[in-house]
This record gives structure tokens, sequence and C-alpha cells, in this order.
């Protein structure tokens, strides 16, 4: 039995992409902004949010 190594990169590789892509264009559309406090790694004691 012969395995399509080109169909298996391929699924990989979508998986990953929509592992990756998915969650930021949920964000974008319901502007939670969840996703990009993950992806942008800000110090807290720069950002104070305490102030509120």
């Amino acid at each position: 039995m012969k395995i399509d190594v080109k169909r298996f990169i391929y699924s990989v590789a979508l998986m990953l992409f929509i592992l990756f892509v998915f969650p930021l264009i949920l964000d974008s559309i319901f502007g939670t902004g969840e996703g990009h406090s993950h992806s942008v790694e800000i110090p807290s004691h720069v950002v104070p949010h305490s102030s509120h």
C-alpha cells in the first residue's frame, strides 16, 4: 500500500493553517481582542490594567 506523501503534507499544512488562522478570523469578526493578547506578548507592568 502506497501512502500519498503530497496529500498527507497538504492535509497537515491545511490543518495547521486552519488552527492558526481560524481564531484570528473569529477574533477579527467578533472583535473580542483575545487572540491578539496571545500573539503579541506585552509585559503586564507596561500596561497598567489595575488603573480602571
